[in-house]
């Protein structure tokens, strides 16, 4: 990657925890501040690395989901930093490319890896303090927690791994309406063009049926979509998607659009301004999601739904009186 679309990632990464959303990417590591226990931090690392098969892994640092951007110490320099860290590894490291970035005037730090000499393994430290006869380990992430390494992981490090295929949303147009639905809820309704890039299959396919997502507001509420029209985007790469009863199939890159809404009680105490689109896509034959999102705008007030509110119970009084 290039400096900028690592700032670029970065700056996704910073914009989701500032605005109380989860890092949903397995490749990202949020810390406070430097880490102090080297070994530690050098499992962590060699973890995140090793399960990301060949991905390039970030460790953000001044930075935490629970506290948002709290900035790093800056009397601690990489150049010392890092070499210390390394020393736990035995033999190969990660190669690490550093970047130093500001948000919400905080300066931040951004360790960026390539992955692509794993296996990575460490020093145990406990090894010769205690009873244990295991003086290396080959870590691994697994959620948010590092484990060893089991004969499964280490077989997943030496049979290739082909990467994911790429989604990005390039066009999306939205809407929001008050309506009753039977009782009173707010629509979300957003018409979608995305492109997808293929990485190192010949042929990626995405059923419908295994296609969900939801928005999410800046409350932490989510509200689950439905999807309707997979289609073909004759514009982009036509030739080059195939249209089933079940889904897409791509074999080159190409462009598909899509609709989708939700229907969500409001809440008036917790009026989100901004709101976020969530997509996840499963290829056949995967457990695991290619994700593409989307921010969009709220132009609903209180006051707006306090009036459709009103509205709803003096339509329902007349109906019964009727």
């Amino acid at each position: 990657m290039t400096s900028q679309e690592i700032e670029y990632w970065a700056f996704k990464v910073i914009e989701s925890v500032t605005s109380k959303h989860r890092v949903e990417d397995s490749r990202i590591e949020l810390k406070a501040d430097w880490p102090e226990d080297y070994n530690k931090i050098a499992r962590r690392i060699a973890g995140l690395a090793n399960a990301a098969a060949g991905e390039p892994v970030m460790l953000v640092l001044g930075l935490s989901e629970e506290s948002g951007a709290t900035g790093v110490n800056s009397a601690i320099d990489l150049a010392d930093w890092w070499p210390r860290v390394t020393s736990e590894f035995e033999m190969m490291h990660p190669r690490v490319k550093d970047l130093r970035i500001r948000a919400q005037d905080k300066e931040l730090v951004i360790l960026f890896f390539e992955t692509d000499t794993a296996p990575y393994v460490v020093k145990n430290a406990a090894y010769g303090t205690t009873s244990t006869g295991v003086s290396l380990e080959v870590p691994w992430r697994e959620g948010t927690s590092i484990r060893s390494a089991r004969r499964a992981d280490l077989l997943k490090l030496l049979v290739p791994k082909p990467r994911a295929p790429k989604i990005e949303i390039i066009r999306a147009s939205f809407r929001e309406k008050i309506g009753s639905y039977g009782e009173l809820r707010i629509g979300y309704d957003s018409q979608l063009t995305l492109y997808v890039a293929p990485s190192d299959q010949d042929t990626v396919t995405f059923p419908m049926f295994k296609t969900d997502g939801y928005f999410e507001f800046e409350s932490g509420r989510t509200a689950p979509i439905t999807i309707r029209n997979f289609d073909v985007e004759k514009s982009e790469g036509v030739a080059q998607v195939t249209k089933t009863s079940s889904g897409l199939t791509f074999t080159g890159p190409g462009g598909f659009s899509m609709y989708v809404y939700a229907r969500a009680l409001p809440d008036i105490e917790n009026i989100s301004p901004s709101m976020r689109l969530v997509i996840r896509f499963f290829e056949a034959g995967s457990t695991l999601p290619v994700i593409a999102t989307r921010e969009f705008k709220s132009g609903l007030t209180k006051e707006q739904l306090l009036r459709e509110i009103a509205k709803v119970a003096e339509s329902k009084t007349e109906s019964k009186a009727t």
